[in-house]
């Protein structure tokens, strides 16, 4: 029976040495938290099996676990971790492109990670490996378009989703839920109180980036009579140490989540179980939907598109020895050729910001961080009913971002209906932690893709001038994950 992960790295290394293999690590590995449903496994999972000649290793339909490998000049490592990879002898070298995306975008792309010999799993992976021969295949779900009048696709919606949440509910494991002011945690609280498994305590960070956020989700949990705690940001070196955990723990995949660390912990308990909202907002409510970029995808303006989503920009914060590296980078070329991808769809930006920012960039939390500290962590908007429904559903279905709210409303009247935290900048108090620390911390971080003085300027001049005070957490973001390099 496979060892099912609980967060933890796991990894399987496997070299040759003249005839004899040589394998350190587990033969067998279950990691995440499938369900069984239409006979096979549902939800985030990855696994491998090696059997003495041949290791294989695949991971669920839409590629969501975080699993990766690297062929050695002398054999395989699959793992997921990538500093388990690097330490297994693949190379360090760095993908330009990959980092300029990241640091442009927020995440990597397709399966590319920052570092040119670690590659990510692709959607629907599988890997097979033998001494002679390295296969890895990919396998996008087959979407079938859904011609449901608005009202009706609501109504289905909502009965699907709840179905997914009853089935993903552990008989006798308390629930400790994360609470944003926003929808798809709401739906996940609403539904999860109707089913009669109201979770044990709701968790919002303080980590002001939604107006009213905390208050929002304390006012929610009132009315449900269900218990709610506010996890706050640290005050001290706190922030700078949970940023660098956290790039290591999701594998450098993503700018943000920091405050994630922070809350998981905060839920910790290892009898308990939680779910996640991932990909509600870009399954169902035009989240990420925007005219000018539907308008270029659609004139085939592919290279305009690129440099819209990605605009020309230097890495300011590297030291001159690779800035001539980082600027050969052709970056857009690279975001055309995944844009290309999904050509084929009805929803092709949807599709986009799906595979690339939810899978590689939201997902890792869910096993690398909440997985860590939680006996089960679920993402029932990935239910394939809910992802082959929502999925199926025309991009006009989503253009006026209204469809997830009326369908809320719709499913729970009254409760449903209360007002959603709204998006606003980082608090002036929170920016200025953020430069206070990071100043403090560049004064004694070294990494050869640091450049100090950049990184002191920037934090300095975020702190003394009002109009730059934003740039606090741009540079806290990116600098942090190139010290963690």
């Amino acid at each position: 029976m496979p060892r099912m992960s609980n967060g933890a790295p796991a990894t399987i290394v496997i070299r040759a040495n003249g005839s004899t293999l040589i394998v350190t690590g587990s033969a067998t590995f279950l990691g995440g938290y499938p369900i069984f449903a239409h006979g096979e496994r549902d939800g985030i999972f990855g696994e491998w099996h090696w059997d003495g000649q041949r290791l294989e290793a695949r991971v669920d339909r839409l590629g969501m676990f975080p699993l990766y490998y690297s062929e050695l000049p002398n054999g395989i490592a699959v793992s997921t971790s990538i500093s388990d990879l690097i330490k297994a002898g693949a190379s360090p070298e760095i993908d330009w492109t990959a980092l300029q995306i990241l640091f442009l975008m927020g995440f990597c792309i397709a399966c590319d990670t920052v570092f040119r010999a670690v590659k990510a799993f692709p959607v629907g992976g599988k890997l097979t490996w033998t001494p002679d021969r390295l296969q890895v295949t990919e396998c996008f779900p087959e979407i079938k378009i859904n011609l449901l009048p608005r009202s009706n696709a609501i109504d289905a919606y909502i009965d699907i989703f709840r179905s997914a949440v009853r089935k993903r509910v552990l008989d006798g494991a308390p629930i400790r839920l994360p609470l944003s002011g926003g929808r798809d945690s709401r739906h996940i609280l609403l539904d999860l109180v109707t089913i009669g498994s109201p979770p044990a305590c709701c968790y919002t960070s303080s980590y002001s980036t939604m107006l009213d956020d905390a208050r929002v989700a304390r006012e929610i949990c009132a009315a449900l009579r269900v218990p709610h705690f506010e996890s706050c940001i640290p005050e001290k070196d706190d922030i700078v140490r949970t940023e660098l955990e956290k790039n290591d723990l999701i594998n450098f995949q993503a700018l943000e989540h920091g405050w994630s660390w922070l809350l998981a912990k905060t839920m910790a308990d290892a009898e308990a179980v939680s779910y996640d909202g991932i990909a509600g907002d870009v399954l169902s409510a035009g989240h990420f939907h925007d005219d000018e970029n539907s308008r270029l995808y659609r004139a085939g303006r592919f290279e305009d598109l690129a440099r819209r989503l990605a605009p020309d920009m230097g890495l300011v914060l590297l030291p001159t020895l690779w800035r001539e590296a980082s600027a050969a980078a052709d970056l857009h070329s690279a975001l055309v050729t995944e844009l290309l991808r999904y050509q084929h769809t009805q929803n092709p930006m949807m599709f986009f910001f799906l595979y690339n920012r939810s899978r590689r960039a939201v997902s890792p939390t869910i096993q690398c961080l909440y997985g860590r500290v939680l006996r089960a962590a679920y993402a029932p908007f990935l239910d394939q009913d809910v992802f082959d429904f929502l999925a199926g559903l025309p991009e006009e279905m989503f253009v006026d971002k209204k469809f997830h709210t009326q369908a809320i409303a719709r499913a729970h009247p009254g409760i449903g209906e209360m007002a959603f935290a709204k998006k606003t900048p980082i608090p002036r108090d929170l920016q200025r932690r953020y430069a206070t620390q990071g100043f403090r911390f560049a004064l004694r971080a070294s990494s050869p893709l640091f450049d100090r003085r950049a990184v002191l300027l920037r934090f300095a001049r975020s702190l003394l001038l009002r109009r730059y005070e934003p740039e606090a957490n741009w540079v806290k973001a990116v600098g942090k994950r190139q010290a963690s390099f």
